[in-house]
């Protein structure tokens, strides 16, 4: 299997904690920006496209995409810990 962290970078990721690693590593850099930009290519392929309607789906996938993080992460955070500890 091949690792894409080396054993200093999760050292360093470990000390921060499990609620930091998700926040930063997943949810920060995942889940919001891909909430926000997938709403943007929608309001070019539908012509009947609103503003409260991008604003709603802004929220939906944020929450959706955040959901998702949190099971990556803690699915990488059990994988890291096995292989690097």
């Amino acid at each position: 299997m091949q690792i894409d962290i080396t054993k200093e970078q999760w050292i360093k990721i470990r000390e921060q904690g499990k609620f930091k690693y998700i926040l930063f590593h997943w949810i920060i850099t995942v889940a919001l920006p891909l909430g926000v930009v997938l709403p943007v290519f929608r309001i070019f392929f539908n012509s009947d496209y609103t503003f409260s309607r991008f604003i709603t789906n802004v929220m939906i996938n944020i929450v959706m995409f955040s959901f998702v993080s949190i099971i990556f992460g803690n699915w990488k955070w059990k994988k890291y810990s096995k292989m690097l500890n």
